[in-house]
């Protein structure tokens, strides 16, 4: 953990990044491209015996949102100067990809299956919030296990 980095890495840093913002923004555009179909296709369609579904899905997403923090973090401090692009891209789309699932779980429960929503609304939000915060950020950069002069 170097509190000063080189110009290369922070170049490499930069435009890695960048890939990984685009990407993320893609996936959020999904998720609200999804949700919005889902809000052309709801209706009246409420099964009193799956509205149980509603709750567990809204459940999973926000838990498999707050994982992929967690995982992210994990995944970080196994990060090095040898591995970083790989590592780095890979531990992002990860992340990415475990909120990305728990929203399109709930949001294809809440209104395909059965018609709620409320429930959809707050997990397309949870899981677009969970993708901004799994966004590399400047600081990541100094927490890494970067070594001095690649």
């Amino acid at each position: 953990m170097n509190s000063e980095v080189s110009l290369v890495e922070e170049v490499r840093f930069s435009v890695l990044s960048r890939r990984i913002k685009i990407i993320g923004i893609v996936i959020i555009v999904a998720l609200f491209i999804t949700y919005l179909a889902g809000l052309f296709v709801t209706a009246s369609y409420v099964n009193k015996d799956f509205a149980i579904l509603n709750l567990i899905s809204l459940i999973a997403c926000t838990a498999m949102c707050i994982v992929s923090i967690y995982i992210r973090k994990a995944l970080l401090s196994k990060v090095n100067s040898k591995n970083f692009i790989n590592k780095y891209f890979s531990t992002h789309i990860i992340s990415f990809a475990i909120c990305e699932t728990g929203g399109l779980f709930s949001i294809t429960t809440n209104l395909f299956i059965n018609s709620n929503i409320m429930y959809a609304s707050v997990s397309v939000l949870i899981a677009i919030i969970y993708v901004f915060l799994n966004f590399p950020r400047h600081g990541d950069l100094g927490k890494l296990n970067l070594e001095k002069g690649v």
